[in-house]
């Protein structure tokens, strides 16, 4: 590695020609630079072992010996460390993934955040904010996160076109439609539900709060604490019961969803109704996505048992409503790629 040398850091869009200089990475800035900038130059066409040395070279970082461990994790990796200061590049599992499904996290030391504006000014507005809040951007079909939300250590994390697929399954998109506030469904509920339930933790640490409105219409709210432990809605479920022994068909949940200052509320339940259906036991259930949301919709074929209809961020939906739309991902099948 060629010894460190003296450099201006008067400006954070680095020329091709100072990012091709051995002391122009040194910095978390001048590092994420050259890798937005290998990103954007083709390394996301790649295949995993090819994309990690091609973001490997361009970062001047030395590879690491690897090891493989009893449980068969095998990641590659490279860094540069002087004294306190490093850089280092870590792939995703080159053993068990596809080749082209595959993550790059390039990470320095000391932690901190990089400068503000910086990503900005490289690939300007982010399409949209990740699960955990961070800001994300589509480079040619992969997705590139700046994680940096309430954690101590921030890092970059890009993911291939191929994990990827759809970027509106990992990011919740800024110029599209986004569910209500969580104030303004429950203030439309505590002021006209008969019925208030108190609330209950559920599976991932979401709160659950049920309501009965009229015609014993039932809702539940699932929220959860966003950053600075300001609630957010996640999710909704809506039953509504059969009507002389005729279940309810999707067009009837759209007074409610308009009620409840849902967006778009047409658009998803001609989306669900067109969605292909599965019979499981006495119920059918039709699971689609529509923009932001992920949405099922559950009915008997006849009898007393109500209709739901139930809507998540599609960026958090539970596993029981993904892994009918996205089985390949981890959170949604369990299954390790």
């Amino acid at each position: 590695m060629a010894q460190r040398m003296a450099c201006s850091t008067g400006t954070l869009l680095i020329s091709v020609a100072l990012l091709n200089t051995g002391c122009a990475l040194r910095t978390p800035e001048r590092a994420a630079t050259r890798f937005v900038h290998d990103l954007s130059n083709d390394i996301a066409q790649s295949e995993g072992s090819p994309a990690f040395d091609r973001a490997r070279i361009g970062l001047h970082l030395k590879e690491r010996p690897s090891k493989q461990t009893s449980t068969g994790i095998y990641r590659r990796s490279a860094g540069w460390s002087r004294r306190n200061e490093r850089i280092g590049l870590v792939s995703s599992n080159v053993l068990s993934d596809p080749p082209d499904r595959y993550d790059l996290r390039l990470s320095w030391s000391p932690p901190r955040p990089l400068r503000e504006g910086l990503l900005g000014k490289l690939l300007g507005t982010p399409y949209g904010r990740s699960a955990t809040w961070d800001n994300g951007w589509v480079i040619q079909g992969g997705l590139l996160e700046y994680r940096a939300t309430e954690i101590e250590t921030p890092y970059l994390l890009f993911s291939s076109p191929a994990y990827i697929r759809d970027p509106l399954d990992f990011l919740e998109a800024v110029n599209l439609p986004r569910l209500p506030s969580m104030a303004s469904v429950s203030h439309y509920l505590e002021q006209n539900a008969s019925l208030r339930s108190p609330g209950r933790v559920e599976e991932g640490g979401y709160e659950s709060r049920k309501f009965s409105i009229q015609h014993d219409i039932s809702i539940i709210l699932y929220s959860r604490s966003g950053p600075q432990k300001v609630p957010y809605l996640a999710g909704l479920a809506v039953a509504i019961p059969s009507k002389d022994g005729v279940p309810a068909n999707a067009t009837d949940f759209l007074p409610v969803l308009r009620d409840l200052d849902i967006p778009t509320p047409d658009q998803l339940i001609e989306a669900v109704s067109r969605a292909r259906s599965t019979t499981a036991e006495t119920r059918t259930a039709s699971f689609a996505v529509y923009d932001n949301v992920a949405l099922v919709l559950s009915h008997p074929p006849k009898g007393d048992l109500p209709a739901n209809l139930t809507i998540w961020r599609r960026i958090e939906a539970p596993r029981s409503l993904c892994e009918h739309l996205r089985p390949d991902l981890e959170r949604c099948s369990g299954a390790l790629h």
